[in-house]
């Protein structure tokens, strides 16, 4: 899924496709995963004390079928934050299949040399 490409005249280089989520569509994703009772949710007082400007990139992601009447959901590891020693902090939560396309988004990383 992610690829480095150099461009030969060293001005641009691609690190990758990136997914993330903003605030605002971790926050209702959460609230949808807590409405709909899914096995990973955030509380809600954790979300509320993030910055509502970040985006909060996606580290790792795994599809998990439903059981029980429930969902199949894609099951997402996200970075929301560092702590004091500078180490990521990890939240995990889980979004139904169909709304991943509202909720999670794409980006390109480049870096210019």
């Amino acid at each position: 899924m992610s690829t480095l490409m150099l461009k030969p005249n060293g001005n641009i280089v691609k690190l990758g496709e990136v997914e993330y989520l903003t605030w605002k569509s971790l926050n209702r994703a959460n609230n949808r995963a807590i409405r709909l009772d899914l096995n990973r949710q955030i509380k809600r007082r954790y979300i509320k004390s993030l910055d509502r400007d970040k985006k909060f990139p996606i580290s790792f992601s795994l599809f998990d079928g439903g059981y029980g009447g429930r969902p199949d959901v894609i099951r997402y590891v996200i970075t929301t934050d560092v702590d004091g020693d500078g180490d990521p902090v990890f939240c995990h939560l889980d979004i139904p299949v169909k709304f991943t396309g509202s909720d999670v988004f794409k980006t390109v990383l480049e870096m210019k040399p």
